[in-house]
């Protein structure tokens, strides 16, 4: 472990962690049904970092696993004596387009930040998760659903490009037109066919107003 610490410190400029406190919070996740133990923590400071990592990883046979806010349910961000990337420093908004209603940022920004971004200047993403702190390289990654699935779908179905980091540690740009297989294998993909850095995703009006029904059934053919 040691070497592996050493190692990285020397490779990348963001920060390596390894302390037991730091390595007990990752060894968990929201569901709380696995608990896995990494060697390390990597916070990258920029994308070459997350690109060194990998590559060291792959020649040294280590599990790698991109990991955010940690909401997954059943393990899915978790590895045993592995290295975690911590993705939350990547988080910077890096540009609302008004004009052609999309934001891109970087992968580790919750969707908090991203409303806070985007409402003052009324737009709001299509689709919103019930709990604004998961990241948005994590729900792209999952999928990410909410109240507004039944009409515009899941989050990732609105997403327009990301930039991905392969195994092999190339920085591609993936679209649906441009590098499509990989963009619609990493989409959903839970980090097992690259790691997320950047997302271009969809925008629309924000209405003035809004109003919010919760109707309860008492049984399943009322409902229907």
């Amino acid at each position: 472990m040691n070497s592996i610490i050493k190692d990285l410190k020397y490779l990348i400029a963001g920060e390596v962690c390894h302390t037991p406190e730091i390595l007990t919070e990752f060894s968990q996740d929201f569901g709380g049904i696995f608990q896995k133990h990494p060697q390390v923590i990597v916070r990258p400071q920029n994308v070459n970092d997350v690109v060194q990592t990998i590559k060291y990883a792959s020649n040294k046979g280590v599990i790698i696993s991109p990991r955010a806010a940690g909401h997954s349910l059943s393990g899915q961000s978790l590895n045993q004596d592995g290295i975690v990337l911590d993705m939350r420093s990547l988080n910077q908004i890096q540009k609302i387009d008004k004009n052609h209603l999309w934001f891109e940022t970087e992968a580790g920004a919750s969707w908090g930040e991203i409303v806070n971004a985007c409402v003052p200047q009324g737009l709001v993403p299509p689709v919103l998760t019930n709990y604004f702190g998961v990241s948005v390289g994590g729900t792209h990654s999952a999928g990410g659903l909410g109240g507004a699935s039944f009409l515009y779908g899941s989050q990732a179905d609105n997403c327009l490009g990301i930039e991905v980091v392969t195994a092999d540690g190339e920085i591609v740009w993936c679209s649906p037109e441009e590098n499509s297989e990989l963009f619609y294998h990493v989409l959903c993909g839970y980090g097992q066919f690259g790691t997320i850095t950047k997302v271009r995703h969809k925008l629309r009006k924000s209405p003035l107003f809004t109003r919010t029904y919760v109707l309860f059934y008492d049984g399943l053919e009322a409902l229907l």
